[in-house]
């Protein structure tokens, strides 16, 4: 028995890879650069099918990324620069030993309390604290008075975005109360 291909996904994923390292590099009209190279791919290899699954794939990883920034500037757009009370499950704490800083806590923020209306949502924080809480990975917390502000720093936001994560706030006291112990 012959093994044709002994990595049969190596160049599929080094097209994804070029394609979401193409997308940040050199942003571009998405839709304009997949009409250009698919118009070419049929016009000029219509026998290459591998060629057409490559370069559908190297779009793949350049709509991927743009999709996932376009996911997080809209849901950010809407929550920026608000007075909000978040009902977040805390998913992660890590105590840090920066002077100020004492605290990294990581949200998943379900709920978004406005003027006595809750909307229902889905996305992740970081929260930096200046003074220690009680707060343990698990637990369910209503957060009061959060003020969350759009990240100008470039490679933070994209940290973020690769982690999943909307964007981060600051409090020096973090006024909240546990709903659900875990």
């Amino acid at each position: 028995m012959k093994i044709s291909n002994k990595i049969p996904l190596f160049f599929p994923l080094i097209f994804l890879l070029l394609g979401i390292i193409y997308q940040e590099f050199i942003p571009s009209n998405f839709y304009l650069l997949a009409i250009c190279i698919i118009l070419n791919i049929f016009l000029l290899l219509k026998n290459k099918s591998k060629l057409l699954a490559y370069s559908l794939i190297f779009l793949s990883g350049a709509f991927l990324l743009q999709n996932q920034k376009n996911k997080n500037l809209e849901i950010l757009n809407q929550i920026a620069n608000k007075k909000l009370n978040l009902i977040a499950t805390v998913t992660n704490k890590e105590n840090l030993t920066s002077n100020n800083i004492k605290e990294e806590i990581t949200l998943k923020v379900s709920q978004i309390k406005k003027l006595n209306k809750k909307t229902n949502t889905n996305f992740n924080l970081l929260c930096y604290t200046y003074t220690p809480t009680k707060i343990i990975p698990g637990q369910k917390v209503e957060i009061k008075n959060v003020e969350i502000k759009k990240i100008s720093n470039t490679k933070f936001k994209d940290y973020l975005i690769k982690e999943g994560i909307i964007s981060s706030f600051f409090s020096k006291k973090l006024i909240y109360k546990i709903i659900n112990k875990n």
